[in-house]
């Protein structure tokens, strides 16, 4: 930081005229009650902040350093009150001097007035904890740990710190709920590509058997190797390769995975995960003061990283900014129990999202069959019945209508109406219905497909 090589004070506090030689070195200020110590101090902050923290903040209201830092004889001439700071910078190999009087305390007077030094001295003044007087250091001892906590954050100007640590968690949050989703749209992809080449496990020989074995039948020659730019219908001639409009195999296929999907019992584990979240939300509405609570903090998490002067970022009201951080960190403090209960029920509420994303890709795979079908038959139940299960998925995390929560975390997929059984029935009666594909247009639809 710096070296104090002297420091002159002149009608300030309780000194009228000290210069003390320092000399680079490191002291130890001692004296009875009331001859000046923390006056020293006060001077050695004032000089580099223009700032005394002892007459800032709680319990200091009326006081202020234009009107009680000049000498008691001198009040009404805070001009004379000065202090001349002299001090080497180890970074620059440069003394420099600064003099500052209370009148201009704003407006200080640095020798030599260049941008290394500037720049060095104006670091200096964003950290306050240089002048720790004894009566503070004991203030920080004696508070509680969690008041302690958020006190030296705040004598630290650690505040950024609590603004990126918020911002990286939204960050968290988001690309974690995003990468659920990419994990789910993976995870229906592999399915559907093991599906179509019968085969039970996504590897490279596995799947070049299965592709070569379909090549064979349409006379192509084997393929060697599976790289990022290989096209399993490498040699077909566009004449021949068509997009089939429906593979009847898969499609019959997905038609009584669903299906089975849908009837057999629940899982025992998403039974509890669903129970855990039903239980959850249950605590909830028998508790208004928790769910206001829960319901506040991301509004109060957003506020706290904007305060960034006197004024509240949600009324403007004028307040004093570190009791101002004080007071929303409480209330943040009061929403832990929530936060944690918050917590617990997105853990509960990811299998049974999970499962829910299953049935919904299943149901998009079913409605993509469907579209190469007969145009007749009806498919508005299902996307109904789709677009359904995506608002239970949504509600299973959501505070803005317990009661419809609670209700719809009775059943996994609430109450399928009988025009979903029979769109069901009659789309796979459709599949059943199309023509056998002979060996070689089934090679030709599956190596399209893949």
């Amino acid at each position: 930081m710096i070296q104090i090589e002297s420091l002159l004070i002149e009608e300030f506090r309780g000194i009228r005229r000290l210069h003390l030689h320092f000399n680079k070195e490191t002291y130890a200020i001692c004296g009875p009650n009331g001859t000046g110590k923390s006056g020293v101090v006060d001077a050695l902050e004032f000089a580099l902040t223009g700032d005394i923290s002892r007459l800032t903040g709680e319990g200091t209201d009326g006081i202020t350093v234009k009107s009680h830092a000049p000498h008691v004889d001198k009040r009404n001439a805070p001009h004379k009150a000065r202090v001349v700071l002299q001090a080497y910078l180890p970074k620059l190999g440069r003394s420099f001097t600064l003099e500052r009087t209370v009148g201009t305390a704003k407006a200080p007077k640095l020798t030599p007035n260049d941008t290394d030094v500037m720049a060095a001295v104006s670091d200096l003044g964003k950290h306050p904890e240089f002048a720790l007087t004894r009566r503070e250091i004991i203030k920080y001892i004696l508070a509680t740990p969690n008041n302690r906590a958020k006190a030296v954050q705040a004598l630290l100007r650690l505040e950024e710190i609590e603004k990126v640590r918020f911002s990286l968690n939204s960050i968290h949050n988001a690309t974690t709920r995003e990468a659920t989703n990419c994990e789910t749209a993976l995870g229906e992809s592999r399915r559907l590509l093991l599906q179509a080449l019968g085969i039970t496990e996504l590897r490279k020989a596995a799947v070049l058997e299965a592709v070569n074995a379909y090549r064979a039948v349409i006379s192509l020659g084997p393929l060697a190797d599976l790289e990022a730019t290989t096209s399993l219908k490498q040699g077909m001639s566009s004449a021949t390769a068509r997009k089939p409009k429906v593979v009847k195999q898969q499609a019959s296929t997905d038609l009584t995975a669903l299906i089975a999907l849908l009837d057999v019992p629940l899982p025992e584990a998403i039974q509890e995960n669903l129970s855990q979240v039903r239980k959850i939300f249950e605590t909830l509405r028998a508790s208004p003061n928790l769910l206001a609570s829960l319901k506040r903090e991301s509004f109060l998490r957003n506020g706290l990283s904007l305060i960034e002067s006197g004024a509240c970022p949600f009324c403007d009201a004028e307040w004093e900014q570190s009791l101002l951080r004080d007071h929303v960190q409480g209330k943040l403090d009061e929403a832990k129990q929530a936060s944690s209960l918050k917590d617990e029920l997105r853990m509960a509420a990811q299998p049974v999202e999970e499962h829910y994303r299953d049935i919904e890709a299943r149901i998009a795979s079913i409605l993509g069959h469907a579209d190469g079908l007969d145009s007749s038959l009806s498919r508005t139940a299902l996307k109904k019945f789709a677009e359904d299960l995506k608002d239970r998925r949504a509600m299973l995390q959501s505070l803005n209508d317990i009661e419809t929560s609670i209700r719809q975390t009775t059943t996994i997929t609430g109450d399928r109406s009988r025009d979903v059984d029979g769109e069901l029935s009659r789309l796979k009666d459709a599949v059943t219905a199309l023509p056998e594909l002979s060996k070689e247009d089934a090679a030709r639809d599956q190596l399209t497909l893949c």
